[in-house]
């Protein structure tokens, strides 16, 4: 009796058949065969023979060595024009060929590898488990552990304060699907963990606590498996720079992994192959990727996240990714896809400041005592909005925690000065001078000749003194782009200036050995990088305004002379450090510098305003009457947009002298009709986080959520904001319960989930989610809103999963709700099939309208596992001439849209074809044809697949 085929036996048969089901048509492998052996006799390599090539495709039998199975493969690709022309573009190509190979090797060595179903998981291998065990020892570290010097820094486990993270909107992938926009509370940032999508970008500004974030989940995680714990993710953090190498994934994982955990204990460097399987059974590893905004270059930016989307996108699913960056320009994260949940990651609240600070000063005297007055010396020197921001609180309690008696700086460029002077401060311990001192002895010493060694003594101790400046220099080259090594780019500098009779390598490794205990940066792998990207930006402004020449290069620069002020090019973030510089100028340029910051907002208009308060935001020293005068013009003028004049109210109350002024004008835009409903509940959720006007803004917050005139959105977002802001949980419950109860309120299931977060209320808005979910009266999409919230309270998932099924089997709702209904089951935890199997059965129903089962079919082409059972029904759909034709072009769209964000090469060619068959379709009406052929010009490589412009055929 023959044998059953082991997993990875059967999926790389599979998958074989199925890319030689694309590839051959018209021929057979025999030709394949005969291809790829006329390639290895130009190499001289034994050919190929097909009984063994029968083996691999019958039997999923692995090749005794990849390059036999890679040499077929490849070609099959090819024909299945998997592999971009490299005349055509070179860089996508050469990626392109890169991840297929990886993808195929690691078929191969899972199909190699594959065991019995009794063998010992690779969840319980040695190697996992040492891997693990070492990051469960980097919990009690910060992102920069080894910088500060003082032994008595906290543990970051001792002071760590979970943060909430918001969920954005984002665009529908789904053919004209209705939009269903209802507010999202912030949830716990852990949850962007526990998404089932294989890519999760998290966005916050710099500074916000997204490293911090991701190495903590990384250690509990890893904590958890160790513990056996079913939920526990398989963790792995890279920086997003790493991904530029050449490197496949598996390499990049095991050698950042290996760097970074050595001196964790990890005992043994990590084998590519580990990142080549899953870590266990149905779990794939969590690839954590850092620092995407941190790469200077927009295209080299765009080739990582094409690197993701691929890498994602790949079967078998070995990975899931959350990416972290600062945001960007929407196009950048394009290639995602429009599906890929974003949460944006929200600073400290006022309760979660006072928490932090408490455990920061817990080994102090009374430690509430301590936090009360750090709060109180946060609001004298005007600092207490950046300390909503994480990296500020840690930055601020270590100055604070120094000398709780020295009053905090002012402004941001000061607490980096007070920083950076409390590194050399707190590092006498490391005995710097004398380190410093010995590797200067040991350079000079290489050289015996009296002359060359005095010469190799006085270049390095000329080094050594003008180590501060060579590094703000490297922190300016690196701003602009340089990504050498850092030790290559300071001895390419002018003023390092290797003795001629000094070898290269032991003067670069002196440069190195300087670098390495200034606590200024922080060593990685063979490389130097900053403590954080705004210790970067504000060295690279102290070198750019070191001399009076440079500062008034910047000036102009900034601000040319001569012509209309444009507003300066630099991110907000650096352009505060530049501008800081300027200010403090010992010349007249300080000054110069206010004339044309003045002339520029004088001009007007939203990118002036934008420039002012985000440099207000960012505690920029500018000039405090000048800006509040003109902060008060922004917010007076009726020429600007009402979301522009509530930012420069905000502002306005951030400016010393000026908080009442902002905060009064908050509440009269807050209660003004003629602004729009966004604008409004902008000004009031400003007006909570004023000191001093919290419980103003609550009571605003009710108001707003109970009055009729404003949309629906709008009243329940108050709400949502409200039960953050109000802490009288029993007031928000009663504004909560009127909102369920208006029938008029386009959100109920909203507001009943908003009340089941309210302490003491759960079960009180799961009843009421109920009772909404089961309402005949409502219309459909409110009923599946409604059991989709209470699936995801806590101790109610079941009973929201079996209402979303009783929805999308329900005959009397209409196609798109129980499409709906389907695809929202399919994302509840283990309800995934369940949701699938029915979003294909909606998709094949020839009783329902055109665009239910488009919608249907839409939802299953961006569902994990069944991509192609949604790709093969978009194509019936497309294609079946009892249709309307807008319904067939709109199955075209999806299928074409899905592929091209996603990259899905095969899905990206037969969606050209599809398109190619509606442009041509004489049956079809002319705006449908005229707008199919539009589809294919949209998408380029659509387009070029349909002009035939594939690989070359043999």
């Amino acid at each position: 009796m023959k044998r059953d085929l082991s997993a990875g036996r059967q999926a790389l048969r599979d998958a074989l058949l199925e890319l030689e089901g694309k590839a051959l048509q018209g021929r057979d492998r025999t030709d394949a065969i005969a291809k790829a052996n006329k390639h290895r006799k130009n190499t001289e390599l034994p050919p190929l023979r097909p009984t063994t090539v029968g083996g691999w495709f019958e039997n999923g039998t692995p090749a005794k060595d990849f390059e036999d199975l890679w040499a077929l493969v490849e070609i099959l690709l090819e024909w299945s024009r998997q592999l971009p022309r490299t005349a055509t573009d070179p860089a996508k190509a050469k990626a392109a060929r890169k991840n297929n190979r990886e993808l195929w090797r690691t078929r191969w060595q899972q199909a190699k590898d594959s065991r019995p179903a009794n063998t010992p998981t690779a969840g319980r291998s040695p190697v996992i488990t040492g891997y693990l065990a070492a990051v469960r020892k980097t919990a009690r570290t910060h992102p920069y552990p080894d910088t500060w010097g003082d032994m008595r820094l906290p543990h970051l486990t001792d002071v760590y304060v979970r943060q909430q993270a918001t969920p954005q909107t984002t665009a529908d992938p789904g053919y004209t699907a209705p939009a269903h926009s209802a507010a999202r509370p912030a949830q716990h940032a852990d949850e962007i963990f526990r998404t089932t999508s294989r890519v999760t970008v998290l966005l916050a500004p710099a500074g916000s606590g997204k490293s911090t974030l991701l190495r903590t989940h990384r250690a509990a995680s890893a904590r958890r498996w160790l513990d056996s714990k079913a939920d526990a993710t398989a963790p792995v953090l890279i920086n997003a720079s790493t991904l530029i190498t050449a490197d496949p994934l598996p390499a990049a994982l095991a050698k950042a992994a290996t760097d970074e955990l050595t001196s964790f204990g990890l005992l043994d460097e990590l084998p590519p192959d580990l990142f080549r399987h899953l870590p266990r059974a149905k779990t794939p590893w969590l690839v954590m990727v850092d620092g995407l905004d941190e790469i200077p270059d927009t295209d080299t930016r765009r080739a990582v996240v094409q690197t993701i989307a691929q890498t994602a996108a790949a079967e078998p699913a070995l990975y899931r990714f959350v990416v972290a960056t600062r945001p960007l320009p929407t196009r950048e994260l394009h290639a995602l896809g429009p599906q890929v949940p974003r949460f944006e990651l929200q600073p400290f609240s006022p309760h979660d400041l006072r928490t932090y600070a408490i455990n920061w000063f817990r080994d102090l005297d009374d430690p509430a005592r301590h936090a009360q007055a750090f709060i109180a010396e946060l609001e004298r020197s005007h600092l207490d909005v950046l300390a909503h921001t994480p990296l500020m609180a840690f930055l601020l309690c270590r100055l604070y925690r120094t000398n709780p008696r020295r009053p905090l700086p002012q402004g941001r460029t000061g607490v980096y000065q007070a920083c950076v002077e409390l590194l050399y401060e707190q590092n006498t311990h490391k005995n710097i001078k004398t380190t410093h001192d010995e590797a200067i002895r040991r350079l000079k010493d290489r050289h015996q000749i009296p002359r060359d060694n005095l010469a190799a003594e006085q270049a390095a101790r000329l080094v050594r003194e003008q180590l501060p400046e060579l590094i703000d220099y490297l922190a300016h080259a690196r701003i602009n782009g340089n990504t050498a090594p850092a030790v290559e780019i300071l001895t390419s500098h002018l003023h390092v200036i290797r003795p001629q009779r000094l070898k290269e390598h032991l003067w670069s490794a002196f440069i190195g050995d300087l670098l390495r205990p200034t606590g200024l940066l922080i060593e990685r792998g063979d490389d130097f990088d900053f403590l954080h990207q705004t210790f970067l930006e504000y060295h690279a402004a102290r070198h750019a305004t070191h001399s009076a020449q440079g500062r008034a290069q910047l000036l102009d620069q900034l601000f040319p002379p001569g012509r209309q002020i444009r507003i300066p090019a630099p991110e907000p973030s650096y352009l505060g450090f530049l501008l800081d510089a300027l200010f403090s100028s010992p010349d007249t340029i300080a000054a110069q510098t206010i004339s044309r910051i003045e002339a520029l907002t004088h001009q007007g208009g939203k990118r002036a305003c934008d420039f002012l308060t985000e440099q207000v935001a960012l505690r920029t020293g500018l000039p405090t009457k000048p800006t509040a005068r003109q902060l008060t013009h922004f917010a007076q003028s009726e020429t600007l947009e009402s979301f522009l004049r509530v930012k420069a109210a905000v502002a306005l109350a951030r400016v010393d002298g000026y908080r009442d002024a902002g905060a009064h004008r908050l509440m009269t835009f807050a209660e003004d009709t003629a602004f729009d409903g966004d604008s409004r509940l902008y000004a009031v959720t400003c007006l909570t986080s004023v000191d001093g006007y919290r419980d103003a803004g609550a009571h605003l917050l009710a108001r707003l959520a109970c009055d009729t005139t404003l949309a629906s959105r709008n009243r329940v977002y108050a709400a949502e904001i409200l039960v953050e802001a109000d802490e009288d949980r029993d007031r928000v419950a009663q504004v909560l319960a009127r909102l369920i109860d208006d029938t008029t309120l386009d959100g109920r299931a909203s507001a009943a989930r908003l009340l089941a977060l309210v302490d003491g209320y759960r079960d009180a808005g799961a009843h009421r989610l109920i009772d909404l979910a089961d309402n005949t009266t409502l219309d459909g999409d409110s009923r599946v809103l409604a059991a989709v919230d209470l699936a995801r309270v806590d101790g109610y998932r079941d009973a929201g999963a079996h209402r979303l099924i009783d929805l999308a089997d329900n005959t009397t709702l209409d196609g798109d709700s129980r499409a709906l209904a389907a695809q929202f089951l399919a994302l509840v935890d283990g309800y995934r099939d369940a949701g699938a199997h029915r979003l294909i059965d909606l998709a094949d129903n020839t009783t329902l309208d055109g665009h239910g089962r488009v919608q249907a079919a839409a939802y299953l082409v961006g569902l994990h596992g069944y991509r192609d059972a949604g790709a093969h029904r978009l194509i019936d759909l497309a294609d079946n001439t009892t249709l309307d034709g807008d319904f067939r072009v709109g199955a075209a769209a999806v299928l074409a849209g899905v592929a091209s964000m996603m990259a899905w090469v095969d899905v990206t060619v037969r969606a050209a074809q599809v398109l190619a068959r509606l442009a041509d379709d004489p049956a079809l009406d002319g705006d449908c044809r005229v707008q199919a052929a539009e589809l294919l010009a949209e998408y380029p490589s659509i387009g070029a697949e349909a002009d035939g412009e594939g690989p070359d055929d043999p």
